[in-house]
Protein backbone atom coordinates (compact mmCIF):
# COMPACT_ATOMS: atom_id res chain seq x y z
CA UNK A 1 0.00 0.00 0.00
CA UNK A 2 1.04 3.65 -0.80
CA UNK A 3 1.09 5.32 2.21
CA UNK A 4 1.42 9.21 2.89
CA UNK A 5 1.75 10.68 6.32
CA UNK A 6 1.57 14.63 6.81
CA UNK A 7 1.96 15.74 10.24
CA UNK A 8 3.71 18.85 11.60
CA UNK A 9 2.22 22.16 11.97
CA UNK A 10 1.99 24.33 8.58
CA UNK A 11 2.55 28.47 8.41
CA UNK A 12 3.76 31.17 6.33
CA UNK A 13 6.84 30.98 8.47
CA UNK A 14 7.76 27.93 7.24
CA UNK A 15 5.97 25.46 10.35
CA UNK A 16 7.60 23.04 12.74
CA UNK A 17 7.93 19.23 12.29
CA UNK A 18 6.27 16.96 15.10
CA UNK A 19 8.90 15.18 17.34
CA UNK A 20 5.97 12.69 17.63
CA UNK A 21 4.84 12.28 14.28
CA UNK A 22 8.67 11.61 13.63
CA UNK A 23 8.99 9.11 16.33
CA UNK A 24 5.94 7.11 14.39
CA UNK A 25 7.08 7.12 11.27
CA UNK A 26 10.54 6.01 12.19
CA UNK A 27 8.95 3.06 13.75
CA UNK A 28 6.06 2.43 11.32
CA UNK A 29 8.47 2.04 8.66
CA UNK A 30 11.18 0.06 10.39
CA UNK A 31 8.16 -2.48 11.23
CA UNK A 32 6.59 -2.23 7.85
CA UNK A 33 8.97 -1.05 5.12
CA UNK A 34 8.33 -4.26 3.39
CA UNK A 35 4.05 -3.85 2.91
CA UNK A 36 4.35 -0.03 2.95
CA UNK A 37 5.28 2.90 0.88
CA UNK A 38 5.80 6.35 2.75
CA UNK A 39 5.46 9.49 1.78
CA UNK A 40 6.38 11.48 4.96
CA UNK A 41 6.11 15.38 5.13
CA UNK A 42 7.04 16.98 8.79
CA UNK A 43 6.08 20.14 8.98
CA UNK A 44 6.59 23.05 6.45
CA UNK A 45 5.15 26.16 4.32
CA UNK A 46 1.00 26.43 4.12
CA UNK A 47 1.64 26.75 0.54
CA UNK A 48 3.11 23.39 0.68
CA UNK A 49 -0.16 21.81 1.43
CA UNK A 50 -1.81 22.64 -1.87
CA UNK A 51 0.69 21.19 -2.99
CA UNK A 52 0.50 17.95 -1.85
CA UNK A 53 -3.34 17.94 -2.07
CA UNK A 54 -2.61 18.09 -6.16
CA UNK A 55 -0.21 15.36 -5.69
CA UNK A 56 -2.73 13.27 -3.85
CA UNK A 57 -4.77 13.38 -7.04
CA UNK A 58 -1.84 12.25 -9.03
CA UNK A 59 -0.45 9.18 -7.13
CA UNK A 60 -3.46 8.02 -5.59
CA UNK A 61 -2.14 6.69 -1.80
CA UNK A 62 -3.88 3.86 -0.21
CA UNK A 63 -4.18 6.02 2.89
CA UNK A 64 -3.81 9.04 3.89
CA UNK A 65 -2.63 9.89 7.57
CA UNK A 66 -3.16 13.84 8.28
CA UNK A 67 -1.98 15.36 11.28
CA UNK A 68 -1.15 18.55 9.69
CA UNK A 69 -1.83 21.54 12.10
CA UNK A 70 -3.16 24.51 10.31
CA UNK A 71 -3.93 27.90 11.49
CA UNK A 72 -7.06 28.86 11.97
CA UNK A 73 -7.51 31.62 9.45
CA UNK A 74 -6.11 29.12 6.41
CA UNK A 75 -8.30 26.93 5.09
CA UNK A 76 -8.88 23.50 6.29
CA UNK A 77 -8.09 21.23 3.28
CA UNK A 78 -8.58 18.10 5.11
CA UNK A 79 -12.33 18.58 4.30
CA UNK A 80 -11.62 17.91 0.43
CA UNK A 81 -9.67 14.54 0.71
CA UNK A 82 -12.38 12.45 0.33
CA UNK A 83 -14.60 14.77 -2.43
CA UNK A 84 -11.24 14.36 -4.30
CA UNK A 85 -10.18 10.34 -3.09
CA UNK A 86 -13.17 8.71 -2.31
CA UNK A 87 -11.22 5.19 -2.32
CA UNK A 88 -8.02 6.80 -0.20
CA UNK A 89 -8.44 5.62 3.25
CA UNK A 90 -8.66 8.82 5.64
CA UNK A 91 -7.10 9.14 9.01
CA UNK A 92 -7.38 12.19 10.72
CA UNK A 93 -6.08 13.58 13.99
CA UNK A 94 -7.42 15.67 16.97
CA UNK A 95 -5.19 17.56 19.71
CA UNK A 96 -7.07 17.59 22.79
CA UNK A 97 -4.85 18.15 25.44
CA UNK A 98 -7.25 19.62 27.82
CA UNK A 99 -10.21 17.28 26.71
CA UNK A 100 -12.67 19.85 25.89
CA UNK A 101 -13.75 17.84 22.87
CA UNK A 102 -15.86 15.25 24.02
CA UNK A 103 -16.05 11.40 21.80
CA UNK A 104 -19.30 12.48 20.18
CA UNK A 105 -17.60 16.12 19.27
CA UNK A 106 -14.48 13.44 17.49
CA UNK A 107 -17.05 11.88 15.92
CA UNK A 108 -19.39 14.22 14.27
CA UNK A 109 -16.08 15.92 12.93
CA UNK A 110 -15.00 12.37 11.40
CA UNK A 111 -18.56 11.90 9.65
CA UNK A 112 -18.70 15.33 8.53
CA UNK A 113 -15.02 15.23 6.12
CA UNK A 114 -15.19 11.49 6.31
CA UNK A 115 -12.82 10.35 8.12
CA UNK A 116 -12.07 6.51 8.14
CA UNK A 117 -10.26 6.81 11.74
CA UNK A 118 -9.44 9.46 13.87
CA UNK A 119 -6.07 9.96 15.79
CA UNK A 120 -6.51 11.74 19.57
CA UNK A 121 -4.21 12.96 21.19
CA UNK A 122 -4.66 13.93 25.25
CA UNK A 123 -2.00 14.12 28.30
CA UNK A 124 0.08 17.29 27.97
CA UNK A 125 3.50 17.76 25.61
CA UNK A 126 5.52 16.14 27.72
CA UNK A 127 3.51 12.65 27.80
CA UNK A 128 1.65 12.57 24.96
CA UNK A 129 -1.39 9.48 25.02
CA UNK A 130 -2.98 8.67 21.68
CA UNK A 131 -6.17 7.21 21.22
CA UNK A 132 -7.92 5.15 17.83
CA UNK A 133 -11.87 5.89 16.94
CA UNK A 134 -13.76 5.27 14.05
CA UNK A 135 -16.86 7.68 13.03
CA UNK A 136 -19.15 4.85 14.74
CA UNK A 137 -17.28 5.37 18.18
CA UNK A 138 -15.59 2.32 18.47
CA UNK A 139 -11.79 2.39 20.12
CA UNK A 140 -8.74 0.25 19.45
CA UNK A 141 -6.37 1.79 21.37
CA UNK A 142 -6.91 3.87 24.79
CA UNK A 143 -4.81 6.83 25.86
CA UNK A 144 -1.61 5.09 25.35
CA UNK A 145 1.54 6.15 25.72
CA UNK A 146 3.61 3.88 23.62
CA UNK A 147 3.97 4.70 19.81
CA UNK A 148 4.65 1.03 19.09
CA UNK A 149 1.42 0.07 19.74
CA UNK A 150 -0.26 3.21 18.58
CA UNK A 151 1.46 2.23 15.17
CA UNK A 152 0.64 -1.42 15.23
CA UNK A 153 -2.63 -0.90 16.06
CA UNK A 154 -3.88 1.97 13.53
CA UNK A 155 -1.98 -0.61 10.86
CA UNK A 156 -3.72 -3.28 12.04
CA UNK A 157 -6.95 -1.48 11.72
CA UNK A 158 -6.04 0.00 8.25
CA UNK A 159 -5.14 -3.45 6.69
CA UNK A 160 -8.83 -4.85 7.82
CA UNK A 161 -10.41 -1.69 6.58
CA UNK A 162 -8.48 -1.90 2.85
CA UNK A 163 -9.40 -5.79 2.61
CA UNK A 164 -12.75 -5.57 2.73
CA UNK A 165 -14.84 -5.88 -0.51
CA UNK A 166 -17.13 -2.97 -1.45
CA UNK A 167 -19.70 -2.59 -3.71
CA UNK A 168 -20.35 -0.32 -6.54
CA UNK A 169 -23.53 1.43 -7.41
CA UNK A 170 -25.29 2.28 -10.81
CA UNK A 171 -28.05 4.26 -11.72
CA UNK A 172 -29.72 1.60 -14.34
CA UNK A 173 -33.15 3.75 -15.20
CA UNK A 174 -34.88 7.03 -13.90
CA UNK A 175 -36.73 6.83 -10.49
CA UNK A 176 -39.70 4.57 -9.48
CA UNK A 177 -41.55 6.00 -7.06
CA UNK A 178 -42.78 4.08 -3.93
CA UNK A 179 -46.22 2.81 -4.37
CA UNK A 180 -48.62 4.19 -1.91
CA UNK A 181 -50.41 1.49 -0.18
CA UNK A 182 -51.64 2.10 3.83
CA UNK A 183 -49.21 -0.89 4.18
CA UNK A 184 -46.46 1.08 3.10
CA UNK A 185 -47.78 4.41 4.89
CA UNK A 186 -48.23 2.06 8.29
CA UNK A 187 -44.34 1.40 7.75
CA UNK A 188 -43.39 4.91 7.33
CA UNK A 189 -45.42 5.99 10.28
CA UNK A 190 -43.16 3.26 12.41
CA UNK A 191 -39.86 4.25 11.19
CA UNK A 192 -40.31 8.07 12.13
CA UNK A 193 -41.63 6.16 15.85
CA UNK A 194 -38.53 4.37 15.70
CA UNK A 195 -36.20 7.22 14.61
CA UNK A 196 -37.33 9.12 17.84
CA UNK A 197 -36.35 6.57 20.34
CA UNK A 198 -32.64 6.15 18.24
CA UNK A 199 -32.10 9.61 18.63
CA UNK A 200 -32.99 9.64 22.00
CA UNK A 201 -30.22 6.27 22.05
CA UNK A 202 -27.53 7.53 20.51
CA UNK A 203 -27.55 10.86 22.86
CA UNK A 204 -26.70 13.35 20.28
CA UNK A 205 -23.55 11.99 18.36
CA UNK A 206 -25.33 13.05 15.01
CA UNK A 207 -28.34 15.40 15.71
CA UNK A 208 -28.84 16.02 11.92
CA UNK A 209 -30.00 12.44 11.23
CA UNK A 210 -31.05 9.00 12.22
CA UNK A 211 -27.78 6.53 11.52
CA UNK A 212 -29.02 4.00 10.65
CA UNK A 213 -31.44 3.23 7.19
CA UNK A 214 -35.16 1.49 6.78
CA UNK A 215 -35.99 -0.96 3.53
CA UNK A 216 -38.47 -3.02 2.28
CA UNK A 217 -39.64 -5.66 -0.85
CA UNK A 218 -41.98 -4.77 -3.31
CA UNK A 219 -43.70 -7.79 -2.42
CA UNK A 220 -47.06 -9.00 -3.80
CA UNK A 221 -49.98 -7.25 -3.50
CA UNK A 222 -48.20 -3.47 -4.83
CA UNK A 223 -49.05 -2.33 -7.53
CA UNK A 224 -47.43 -3.58 -10.61
CA UNK A 225 -43.79 -2.14 -11.90
CA UNK A 226 -41.93 -3.09 -15.02
CA UNK A 227 -39.60 -4.59 -13.15
CA UNK A 228 -40.82 -6.59 -10.00
CA UNK A 229 -37.63 -7.53 -8.54
CA UNK A 230 -37.30 -4.67 -6.58
CA UNK A 231 -36.45 -3.44 -3.06
CA UNK A 232 -37.43 -0.07 -1.63
CA UNK A 233 -33.96 1.49 0.02
CA UNK A 234 -33.81 5.09 2.29
CA UNK A 235 -31.33 7.02 0.48
CA UNK A 236 -28.08 8.35 2.72
CA UNK A 237 -27.75 11.08 4.90
CA UNK A 238 -31.76 12.04 5.89
CA UNK A 239 -33.45 12.71 9.11
CA UNK A 240 -35.57 9.51 9.28
CA UNK A 241 -37.44 11.19 12.39
CA UNK A 242 -39.37 13.00 9.05
CA UNK A 243 -38.84 10.17 6.49
CA UNK A 244 -41.66 9.99 3.51
CA UNK A 245 -41.71 7.46 0.73
CA UNK A 246 -39.95 10.08 -1.64
CA UNK A 247 -36.80 9.02 0.23
CA UNK A 248 -36.88 5.80 -1.10
CA UNK A 249 -34.67 4.19 -3.60
CA UNK A 250 -35.87 1.76 -6.19
CA UNK A 251 -33.16 -0.91 -6.46
CA UNK A 252 -32.79 -4.47 -8.54
CA UNK A 253 -32.67 -7.66 -6.76
CA UNK A 254 -30.87 -9.13 -10.07
CA UNK A 255 -27.74 -6.29 -9.45
CA UNK A 256 -25.08 -8.93 -9.74
CA UNK A 257 -22.05 -7.99 -8.22
CA UNK A 258 -23.15 -4.48 -7.80
CA UNK A 259 -26.14 -2.18 -6.98
CA UNK A 260 -28.08 -1.29 -9.59
CA UNK A 261 -30.75 1.28 -8.24
CA UNK A 262 -33.10 3.46 -10.46
CA UNK A 263 -33.20 7.21 -10.51
CA UNK A 264 -30.39 9.92 -9.26
CA UNK A 265 -30.06 9.39 -5.34
CA UNK A 266 -27.93 6.92 -3.94
CA UNK A 267 -29.36 4.51 -1.69
CA UNK A 268 -28.39 4.01 1.73
CA UNK A 269 -24.19 2.24 1.87
CA UNK A 270 -25.88 -0.34 3.35
CA UNK A 271 -27.80 -1.42 0.74
CA UNK A 272 -25.56 -4.04 -1.08
CA UNK A 273 -25.61 -6.04 2.63
CA UNK A 274 -29.49 -5.58 2.53
CA UNK A 275 -29.93 -6.43 -0.96
CA UNK A 276 -27.98 -9.75 -0.60
CA UNK A 277 -30.22 -10.24 2.70
CA UNK A 278 -34.01 -9.74 0.65
CA UNK A 279 -32.09 -12.34 -1.97
CA UNK A 280 -31.50 -15.21 1.00
CA UNK A 281 -33.95 -14.65 3.30
CA UNK A 282 -37.40 -15.23 1.01
CA UNK A 283 -39.80 -14.34 3.71
CA UNK A 284 -38.40 -11.23 4.23
CA UNK A 285 -40.24 -7.80 3.19
CA UNK A 286 -38.83 -4.92 6.11
CA UNK A 287 -35.49 -4.31 7.55
CA UNK A 288 -34.89 -1.60 10.10
CA UNK A 289 -31.53 -0.71 11.04
CA UNK A 290 -29.94 2.08 13.46
CA UNK A 291 -26.73 2.36 15.22
CA UNK A 292 -28.07 1.30 18.36
CA UNK A 293 -28.19 -2.49 19.68
CA UNK A 294 -30.78 -4.65 20.71
CA UNK A 295 -31.41 -6.22 23.98
CA UNK A 296 -30.21 -10.27 23.66
CA UNK A 297 -29.85 -9.96 20.34
CA UNK A 298 -27.23 -11.98 18.52
CA UNK A 299 -23.83 -11.03 17.95
CA UNK A 300 -21.80 -11.13 14.56
CA UNK A 301 -18.12 -11.82 15.48
CA UNK A 302 -15.85 -8.96 13.99
CA UNK A 303 -15.77 -4.82 13.74
CA UNK A 304 -16.82 -3.98 10.10
CA UNK A 305 -17.30 -0.42 8.44
CA UNK A 306 -20.88 0.54 7.22
CA UNK A 307 -21.61 -0.88 3.80
CA UNK A 308 -19.07 -3.91 3.82
CA UNK A 309 -19.97 -6.78 2.11
CA UNK A 310 -18.87 -9.40 4.32
CA UNK A 311 -21.66 -8.65 7.17
CA UNK A 312 -23.81 -10.31 5.05
CA UNK A 313 -21.58 -13.26 5.43
CA UNK A 314 -21.32 -13.05 8.88
CA UNK A 315 -25.43 -12.25 9.35
CA UNK A 316 -26.38 -15.72 7.91
CA UNK A 317 -23.57 -17.58 9.66
CA UNK A 318 -25.52 -16.55 12.85
CA UNK A 319 -29.07 -17.25 11.39
CA UNK A 320 -28.15 -19.61 8.45
CA UNK A 321 -32.12 -20.65 8.20
CA UNK A 322 -33.43 -18.96 4.80
CA UNK A 323 -37.32 -19.49 6.06
CA UNK A 324 -37.55 -17.40 8.63
CA UNK A 325 -40.11 -14.57 9.35
CA UNK A 326 -38.10 -12.06 11.99
CA UNK A 327 -35.19 -12.02 13.43
CA UNK A 328 -32.71 -9.48 15.23
CA UNK A 329 -29.41 -9.34 15.26
CA UNK A 330 -26.44 -6.59 16.88
CA UNK A 331 -23.67 -6.17 14.33
CA UNK A 332 -20.55 -5.99 16.36
CA UNK A 333 -19.65 -1.98 16.64
CA UNK A 334 -21.65 -0.89 14.43
CA UNK A 335 -25.33 -1.22 15.22
CA UNK A 336 -28.45 -3.23 14.32
CA UNK A 337 -30.96 -4.74 12.28
CA UNK A 338 -34.15 -6.32 12.63
CA UNK A 339 -35.84 -8.10 9.98
CA UNK A 340 -39.20 -9.72 9.36
CA UNK A 341 -42.24 -10.35 6.88
CA UNK A 342 -44.70 -8.15 8.23
CA UNK A 343 -44.58 -4.84 9.82
CA UNK A 344 -46.51 -5.94 13.45
CA UNK A 345 -43.17 -8.03 13.74
CA UNK A 346 -41.28 -4.88 13.94
CA UNK A 347 -42.99 -3.21 16.64
CA UNK A 348 -41.63 -4.81 19.53
CA UNK A 349 -38.09 -4.29 18.94
CA UNK A 350 -36.20 -3.71 22.62
CA UNK A 351 -33.56 -1.05 21.36
CA UNK A 352 -30.92 -0.18 23.59
CA UNK A 353 -27.55 2.41 23.62
CA UNK A 354 -24.13 0.66 22.12
CA UNK A 355 -21.15 1.30 24.41
CA UNK A 356 -19.35 5.08 24.32
CA UNK A 357 -17.00 4.31 23.26
CA UNK A 358 -17.21 0.51 22.21
CA UNK A 359 -13.59 -1.13 22.91
CA UNK A 360 -11.98 -3.52 20.88
CA UNK A 361 -8.01 -5.14 20.72
CA UNK A 362 -6.71 -5.64 17.55
CA UNK A 363 -3.55 -5.93 18.60
CA UNK A 364 -3.73 -8.99 15.91
CA UNK A 365 -5.21 -8.52 12.49
CA UNK A 366 -8.80 -9.41 12.43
Amino acid sequence: MLISIIAGSFNDEGGKASGWAEKFFKISQSSFDKEFIYQFVNGGETSLLDWLIQDFIKIKPDVIIWMADVPNDKPKLVKNIKELLPHSLLVTSKRNLDESYSLQDLVSRALSIKSNLILEFTGDRSSIQSSIYDPLGNCFIFKSKDINEVSKNLFNRLRTLKSVARVKSYSIGNKIDVPVTNEINNFMELIKEQAERFHEIIHGVNTERMLGNASFRCARGFPSFRNQNLVFVSQRNIDKRYISPDAFVACSLHGGDNVNYFGDIKPSVDAPVQIKLYNYYKNINYMLHSHTYIEDGLLTKDVLPCGAIEEFDQIIKEVPNPNVNRFYINIRGHGSIVLASNIELLKETKWIARPSPEFFDITTTI
